[in-house]
């Protein structure tokens, strides 16, 4: 009898390690997809046009437009907004800024280890404004940041989107700037909370509203 209790206990004991465990994971998860503390409210975003703009460097369009591609693939299905690097109307523009040489640390709010720098601009908890920046090298110019230009921008891009660097998640878009680090839901989930795109906005008439057909 005390052996049965002994292991019906240990049974017990193991089954909520693994559910705490579970719960542990899953937030962490999360964590990886935080917001920045300024954000408190969704911007009305459909569309982002990226548009890579040489100063010093030569510019890269088709490192800027695979970045935002990867966050439209990843993120596919849901009300996200999307990123384009052609056409107009886009409801937000975002300069990629390719900047030779190192970054010294000059440029206020970037931190001079860093390849790449986002200034967000928020306005009423909402985003209003983005700006990415790249450099050629960083940390006095031991790290080529040149040669990893897309995984750069596709992490400053989700700056863009609201979310803050995520150090702890190295196997993730927020942790790692450079690597094999991938996108997840967690972090389009978040991402879709952060803005209500024109499908969002009008559900009952995603195509004749006067923001998409003005002459209707």
């Amino acid at each position: 009898m005390i052996a049965k209790e002994n292991a019906r206990r240990r049974a017990f004991g193991s089954a909520l390690a693994t559910c705490c465990l579970l719960v542990f994971a899953g937030d962490a998860a999360y964590g990886c997809a935080a917001n920045f503390s300024q954000i408190s409210g969704p911007a009305n975003v459909t569309n982002i046009r990226l548009r890579s703009v040489s100063a010093g460097a030569s510019a890269c369009h088709s490192c800027t437009a695979n970045a935002g591609n990867a966050w439209n693939s990843a993120c596919a299905g849901r009300a996200n907004p999307e990123f384009q690097t052609a056409g107009s109307g886009a409801d937000l523009t975002v300069d990629v800024e390719y900047r030779g040489g190192n970054n010294d640390g000059s440029e206020p709010g970037c931190s001079s280890s860093k390849c790449g720098c986002t200034k967000l601009g928020i306005t009423g908890g909402r985003i209003s404004s983005a700006r990415v920046i790249v450099w050629e090298s960083a940390a006095a110019g031991q790290t080529n940041c040149s040669s990893s230009y897309q995984g750069i921008i596709t992490h400053e891009l989700g700056h863009v989107q609201g979310l803050k660097d995520a150090p702890a998640c190295q196997n993730r878009i927020m942790g790692n700037a450079t690597g094999s680090a991938a996108i997840r839901s967690q972090e389009c989930d978040r991402i879709d909370g952060n803005f209500l795109t024109l499908d969002e906005r009008f559900p009952n008439d995603p195509d004749n509203h006067p923001c998409r057909n003005p002459a209707a």
